[in-house]
């Protein structure tokens, strides 16, 4: 359970903390489940039109929260546990197959996820 739990972490802290550039995102492009491009990881990340995000880790580890999009600042809210994590992101670029984003600080390189089909 705790290499579980830490992997969803991972993939949350991933999203890093975020400082905005000025270009605005279409908030209706982020809805829809999102995986990694490299398929390295087993997760996915669900965004819903009503603000709410659902991480998969595993097949059968779910970590829920919500988001917000603020021009391209992506910033999310799970709750792992007993607590709650905030993170959030630079969105890079949002199209309807890819989602690129980034973390503020520079710690950690681009993330490219795409779109994961009905």
């Amino acid at each position: 359970m705790r290499t579980i739990l830490g992997c969803g972490l991972v993939f949350v802290l991933a999203c890093g903390n975020v400082t905005g550039a000025d270009d605005k995102i279409d908030a209706k492009k982020l809805v829809g489940k999102w995986e990694s491009k490299e398929k390295k990881e087993n997760f996915s990340i669900e965004f819903t039109k009503d603000g709410k995000v659902i991480v998969t880790v595993a097949p059968d580890t779910k970590l829920e929260g919500t988001y917000k999009l603020d021009g391209n600042e992506l910033r999310m809210t799970l709750k792992i546990g007993d607590t709650e994590s905030k993170r959030a992101r630079i969105v890079i670029k949002l199209t309807d197959d890819e989602l690129v984003s980034k973390d503020a600080d520079g710690a950690a390189k681009e993330d490219t996820l795409v779109r994961l089909k009905k």
